[in-house]
């Protein structure tokens, strides 16, 4: 990733017996320091049952510094037909956080 730019990231999840598709939501947590971004709703795109991509913002990106890889984790809910809500999630796992000179929202 590299800060400033409207990525769209690509995750695969580990375990391919996860169907993302039947998910309620599905919340992308992206930190770097005291920086975290969290991600759901429309900017979180299943592309297949294990794999995801990840809409970012320009303000989104900037936040994070250059040079210094981020974490990144993967959350989700299923609602079940008796109202109970199970969540599960991914172990935090690392991207590497590119450079970017022109540190700025482009219009």
């Amino acid at each position: 990733m590299i800060p400033g730019c409207t990525h769209a990231i690509d995750l695969e999840l580990d375990d391919h017996s996860i169907d993302l598709s039947q998910a309620t939501n599905i919340y992308v947590t992206i930190a770097q320091g005291s920086v975290s971004v969290v991600v759901s709703g429309e900017s979180v795109v299943v592309t297949g049952g294990y794999q995801l991509t990840v809409y970012l913002t320009q303000e989104q990106s900037l936040k994070f510094s250059s040079g210094s890889p981020a974490k990144v984790q993967v959350n989700w809910i299923y609602s079940q037909s008796d109202a109970r809500v199970d969540r599960a999630a991914t172990e935090p796992f690392e991207i590497p956080v590119g450079e970017q000179l022109l540190r700025r929202v482009l219009p």
